[in-house]
């Protein structure tokens, strides 16, 4: 008889082996005929660290002031507030300039809408880290928007969906940071209500206003001042009729810009806004304002502009307790409002010797 070939032998060989192999896959599958479960892909990059859900709360901070007399703003200084912190280069060139009278209260932004680029949770967490590290000392001021922007088109707001509780979720979560701040926070609620440049709709803007208050509420929140805030346009608009009531607003804000303060009373709609502050016993601060499309290298414009802008702020007729600038180069750094330019008081040779001077009075109150 002739032996195999080499050949035919490998072939048994591997059918054998085959075999064997099938039949213990028939053996130790999770459910008899059934084929073993194919591996798993191997798992991707992911999306990165998750915001810690409970934030830990920052060193509690003793400042001249009680929170509540904060709240009422039964103080006898004028808060000095710088920001926002959408460039850190402008605001440090701020604080640096004026370092001898650093602003007791830094001004942060946080929009509810979506963001492609980054999470809601890690917006928060981020501020969260900022204020109780990075700015351990001053007061937070937190303002809250809720317009989705696109460029050429009007602003989308969100004031309904806020209404619904279609956003509660994020709201819950930026109210559980605010309390980590663990210090008096200023919180602004959607700016600027009489824009038409926000969109905010009449049917649902004061209920919006209210919900999120509530929320803060029902979160803790116990070191909250909540504030309304009012666009100090010279067209006449009914903003009483916006107003959420007493119990929600502890302080009225307005924000100057384009103003030319040589004849204040001109402004007929601002005094107004004012005068029905003080006769409701509400403090009033300017959270945004600049001269803006005025020459800063011009000294004609520290009387035309700022003297102006700092009698009314000092003007014992009302009861503005708060000032914050914005030290923003719009030609550079703001599409939307090019051409307001260059408002950087730090940069100005012309002004900021005069605006030092301006800060060292004992009325302004600054990080000690």
């Amino acid at each position: 008889m002739t032996n195999p070939s080499p050949i035919l032998l490998i072939g048994i060989g591997i059918l054998l082996i085959g075999g064997v192999f099938l039949a213990l896959q028939f053996i130790t599958s999770d459910t008899p005929g059934d084929p073993i479960p194919p591996r798993p892909d191997p798992p991707g990059p992911g999306p990165g660290p998750t915001p810690n859900p409970t934030p830990t709360p920052g060193v509690e901070v003793e400042y001249a002031y009680s929170f509540e007399q904060f709240k009422s703003g039964n103080i006898d200084t004028i808060l000095h507030c710088a920001g926002p912190l959408f460039n850190p280069e402008e605001y440090n060139g701020y604080v640096n300039t004026f370092s001898s009278t650093p602003p007791i209260m830094v001004r942060f932004n946080i929009g509810l809408e979506d963001n492609p680029r980054i999470t809601f949770a890690q917006k928060v967490a981020d501020i969260v880290e900022d204020i109780t590290q990075t700015y351990p000392n001053e007061i937070p001021f937190l303002s809250i928007t809720y317009t989705v922007r696109s460029h050429n088109a009007p602003a989308d707001a969100l004031d309904e969906e806020v209404v619904n509780g279609e956003l509660d979720g994020k709201i819950r979560l930026l109210a559980q940071g605010v309390k980590a701040f663990n210090r008096p926070t200023f919180i602004r609620i959607a700016s600027e209500f009489n824009g038409n440049w926000n969109n905010y709709e009449k049917e649902y803007y004061a209920d919006s206003y209210r919900h999120i208050v509530d929320l803060f509420r029902e979160e803790g929140v116990d070191q909250a001042i909540f504030m309304w805030n009012y666009e100090a346009l010279h067209t006449p608009f009914p903003y009483m009729e916006w107003y959420p009531g007493d119990e929600y607003v502890d302080w009225w804000s307005m924000d100057i810009f384009s103003l030319q303060f040589e004849n204040v009373k001109a402004n007929a709609n601002m005094i107004q806004f004012l005068e029905d502050a003080k006769a409701r016993g509400k403090p009033v601060i300017l959270p945004e304002s600049a001269p803006n499309s005025q020459d800063m290298e011009d000294p004609a414009t520290w009387n035309s502009w700022f003297a102006p802008y700092f009698e009314l702020i000092n003007n014992p007729a009302y009861t503005i307790k708060g000032f914050c600038y914005s030290n923003r180069d719009f030609g550079k750094n703001d599409v939307e409002l090019k051409e307001w330019g260059n408002m950087r008081i730090d940069q100005s040779d012309a002004l900021k010797g005069k605006y030092q001077e301006e800060l060292k009075k004992e009325q302004y109150y600054h990080i000690e």
